[in-house]
């Protein structure tokens, strides 16, 4: 079967979700901005019919990922039911008079120190200092004055356009949210000079993986990390355009094997087939653990445990 082109691939991203959703019989009932299909619970669809979250599994992105949710199909199976119903519902163009004005980014202000943070990201995420400190001597990270740290995603031209927020409680089950007016085609990202980039769910799994490879004695700061902010391939279509030089791409999102479908792993292997069939050297990288801070978490458990066993065999 033909590969998609661009131009196909664009299309079949423009089909407007809501009247996707009420083509397939889905109900739809507005609340707030936004709307929720019945009997999906958390799933949630932008005013524009441009995104869709669904909060209870942490997944989504734009049409063909909506396709590939409800349906469990592939990515390119999905593109293509979407080129064929392209004709027959309405796309963004067509419903500009719904559309909100674009909300202003702005980064929100930084709170007088970083206590909170250095303390949350180094104890309780057990981050290398090294990691961290870099990324708040390039402006990429920060604590806020609601006490959120900031992962911040620059352009190419080194211009904030993204914020992702994540709160410090100690439990780990704080606050996470953007900046509105964030564009997610750019997201947080580590960057590196050579062609490989690793890509990632969050930005604190990008910074696990770093602090795991400075960990072994590796030089972490040679490879990109990427954090698509969920499981929306958006911000890595962005990012290789603007670095031609990339060509290899490993793929290091969640492994959900205690939930009934993988949707880290299942996205893994959907983004494998794309990006391998556009010429990239793509592999993935599982976790043994949930993901790759929950590696890092346990790596420091086991040199907790080795270093009080070697005290006591002094004190013996």
């Amino acid at each position: 079967m033909p590969l998609l082109t661009d131009s196909q691939i664009a299309r079949a991203q423009s089909v407007n979700l809501l009247e996707y959703a009420r083509t397939s019989g889905c109900e739809l009932h507005k609340e707030g901005r936004d709307y929720r299909i019945k009997g999906f619970g958390g799933l949630q669809i932008s005013e524009d019919g441009q995104r869709w979250k669904c909060f209870s599994q942490n997944v989504g992105g734009g049409p063909i990922q909506f396709v590939q949710f409800m349906e469990g199909v592939s990515w390119a199976d999905a593109a293509r039911k979407l080129l064929s119903l392209s004709g027959n519902v309405s796309t963004y163009r067509s419903v500009p008079t719904q559309q909100s004005k674009p909300k202003m980014f702005q980064l929100p202000p930084p709170s007088t120190g970083f206590n909170r943070m250095f303390a949350y990201l180094l104890k309780t995420r057990g981050l290398e200092p090294a990691v961290v400190n870099k990324l708040v001597r390039d402006k990429q990270l920060y604590e806020d004055e609601r006490h959120n740290c900031v992962f911040v995603g620059k352009d190419k031209d080194g211009v904030p356009k993204y914020a992702g927020l994540r709160g410090t409680y100690t439990n780990g089950q704080g606050f996470k949210g953007e900046v509105s007016g964030s564009d997610k085609s750019i997201s947080f990202c580590i960057h590196g000079q050579s062609d490989r980039v690793f890509v990632f769910e969050s930005a604190i799994d990008a910074m696990s993986h770093a602090s795991l490879c400075h960990i072994s004695g590796k030089n972490w700061e040679q490879d990109s990390r990427l954090s698509l902010g969920g499981l929306s391939d958006k911000a890595l279509s962005r990012f290789l355009d603007d670095h031609a030089n990339v060509k290899h791409i490993s793929f290091c999102l969640d492994n959900d094997a205690n939930q009934e479908e993988n949707h880290g792993q299942n996205a893994a292997a959907t983004f494998f087939d794309k990006y391998s069939a556009l010429g990239y050297t793509a592999d993935i990288q599982i976790p043994l653990s949930k993901d790759f801070n929950a590696e890092l978490l346990s790596y420091r458990s086991r040199q907790a445990l080795h270093e009080q066993e070697a005290e006591e065999e002094m004190e013996m």
